[in-house]
């Protein structure tokens, strides 16, 4: 221990010595005890006194519970197809869902102001969520809608004023966190019909700057261009990606699943990643159809803090599907089936991983169960709605203001 660590020690316990209650503790002090509250307790302690209020709003404070709910999340949000019983078709629901004492329970998220229309969930970060709003009225199209659901904050966010066209094609939409900028993130990739079929734009909006930055799309880099066949070295192959909406971002990437013209009659596919530090667009990894077999829509997701894909098995009866990971982050040779999840009775699909063990499914039923992929265990949930999408979610104060990286933290 160095002699400054040491003098600053015996200044900190002098202090908590002299001080007679915990409202003349440190703050370094304070804010170490509070943030270990959940958040909805923290929004009481804004209302115990003048300190707690400034304490509790305190970027260090936010920042440090923000790092501390990360490792103790137990809520998952789902998107959720509710149909209609009194109406012809349904409509989408948002829903927190929480595993205590082996039972599911859930509650609804909405934003702050009410809105008339249906808004579909881009991603959420740190507590934070990120909606695309429609407008019909919008000559641009409607805008993205950035809120945290505990604060009541919310966050309108215009879409990039492009004259060349106010109807685009949307490839691609994520929401995310750079570490190193300490900004929140939205990023659409899109395409104008007016400019022609191959071309291709990301659009990266900064939270701290509220601008956007455009980027033409010529090239994808790649890490291993060896191992990359010739069809995947066209931006075009950013047309094929599957699923545009609620990408989880693994290493500071968020990485998408995408298909291309076939190889020897097999389907080909790829997984293209963005890098939110370097808002850079790349090839990630050539699926190779002669290794893992493609005939289905495949799921890309995250396990064990690693990149993973679920993979059904070609047959309109039969649910089974397989589990690959890659075992080194960015090397295509790296691909290993880690599991196999047999037929169950009736028609079922992956939803998620609930925990690194434990998968969310869904029939078309509308039941809702758990397989345990060590002990093949199944337990239904008497929760009754058809998942649609399912991420992590942990409640924090996280500001939606502009003025979040003053303080120059960051959470790691």
């Amino acid at each position: 221990m160095t002699r400054d660590l040491q003098l600053s020690v015996k200044e900190l316990q002098l202090s908590v010595r002299e001080a007679t209650s915990i409202f003349e503790l440190p703050e370094e002090l304070l804010i170490e005890i509070l943030s270990r509250l959940p958040a909805r307790s923290l929004l009481s302690c804004r209302r115990v006194c003048q300190r707690f209020n400034i304490v509790t709003r305190s970027p260090n404070l936010i920042a440090t519970h923000v790092k501390r709910a990360s490792t103790l999340n137990t809520t998952k949000f789902c998107s959720a197809f509710i149909f209609g019983s009194n109406w012809i078709g349904g409509g989408y629901e948002h829903i927190l869902l929480k595993n205590t004492n082996d039972s599911v329970t859930f509650s609804y998220v909405r934003p702050s102001n009410p809105l008339s229309c249906n808004i579909s969930i881009v991603g959420c970060c740190n507590g934070l969520f990120c909606a695309e709003v429609e407008s019909p009225c919008d000559e641009n199209g409607g805008h993205f809608l950035i809120w945290n659901p505990i604060t009541r904050e919310n966050r309108y966010v215009l879409k990039p004023n492009v004259n060349s066209s106010r109807n685009p094609y949307i490839i691609a939409l994520a929401f995310g966190y750079s570490h190193n900028t300490n900004d929140y993130k939205v990023v659409r990739i899109v395409s104008y019909p007016n400019q022609g079929k191959s071309s291709v734009t990301v659009e990266v909006y900064k939270m701290t700057t509220e601008d956007w930055s455009v980027y033409d799309v010529t090239t994808l880099p790649c890490s291993e261009p060896d191992q990359v066949p010739s069809q995947f070295n066209d931006p075009l192959i950013l047309f094929g990606i599957s699923s545009p909406y609620f990408i989880r971002p693994l290493k500071q990437a968020f990485h998408w699943i995408t298909d291309s013209a076939g190889i020897e009659d097999r389907l080909s596919k790829a997984v293209v990643s963005f890098d939110i530090e370097e808002e850079q667009l790349n090839f990630f990894s050539w699926l190779d159809p002669f290794k893992i077999p493609l005939e289905e829509p495949v799921i890309i997701d995250t396990l064990n803090d690693s990149l993973s894909l679920l993979v059904p098995h070609l047959s309109f009866l039969n649910s089974s599907f397989d589990i690959w990971v890659m075992d080194d982050y960015g090397k295509q040779a790296s691909w290993t089936r880690r599991f196999t999840v047999e037929q169950f009775d009736g028609l079922a699909r992956p939803v998620g991983y609930w925990t690194d063990d434990l998968l969310i499914m869904t029939t078309y039923e509308r039941n809702l169960f758990f397989y345990n992929l060590k002990t093949q265990e199944l337990k239904i949930s008497p929760f009754l709605r058809c998942l649609t999408t399912f991420c992590d979610y942990v409640e924090t104060l996280e500001t939606v203001s502009r003025e979040i990286a003053d303080a120059g933290r960051a959470v790691q």
